[in-house]
């Protein structure tokens, strides 16, 4: 996704991101510029993990020891090498309700994981939080980011309604 034309100090109308956005994408993000909702850059891993199980565990799919520690060990590493962008949504009585985790490199930014409080289910939360922190990437220099992965359909849907195309991956192995 190219992040050229947005910012947050670009009115919506004229919000490169925004713009491309589907119908309900775009309603969604006016709710949660309605409810004021803010989105800062953090650092803390731990939080994002517990908000990462919970929403898990709100989809009654549990989280092996393995995964929680894969999950883990990626943002450690991804952080000791300054590659790791995490974002936090709040509401208006700073009450946090969405995390989002991404990774960079020289060229761009890569979405890795995703994570809501149960108690707050609405839809536009998740949303706004990706919305902004598209924008904050706009406003930090960042030019690409990817959005990685539509193979669950509620989170391709999700990420598609941001107005993208999808890219085949292809993976290559040498048989003997």
């Amino acid at each position: 996704m190219n992040l050229s034309g947005s910012g947050l100090n670009i009115s919506i109308s004229k919000n490169k991101i925004y713009n491309q956005c589907n119908k309900s994408c775009r309603q969604d993000i006016r709710y949660g510029i309605t409810a004021g909702l803010t989105v800062k850059r953090i650092d803390c891993i731990s939080t994002f993990l517990s908000f990462y199980e919970a929403t898990f565990d709100h989809q009654n799919i549990h989280l092996d020891n393995l995964t929680q520690a894969t999950v883990k060990n990626i943002c450690i590493a991804l952080n000791k090498d300054k590659n790791l962008l995490m974002f936090e949504t709040f509401t208006k009585d700073c009450k946090l309700v969405s995390i989002n985790v991404f990774s960079t490199d020289v060229k761009q930014a890569y979405f890795l994981f995703g994570a809501n409080d149960p108690k707050f289910r609405d839809s536009f939360l998740g949303t706004t939080c990706l919305w902004r922190s598209l924008n904050l990437f706009s406003d930090m220099g960042i030019k690409e980011v990817d959005l990685e992965g539509i193979n669950i359909p509620e989170r391709g849907y999700f990420k598609l309604s941001f107005g993208r195309s999808i890219v085949p991956y292809y993976r290559a192995s040498f048989l003997s």
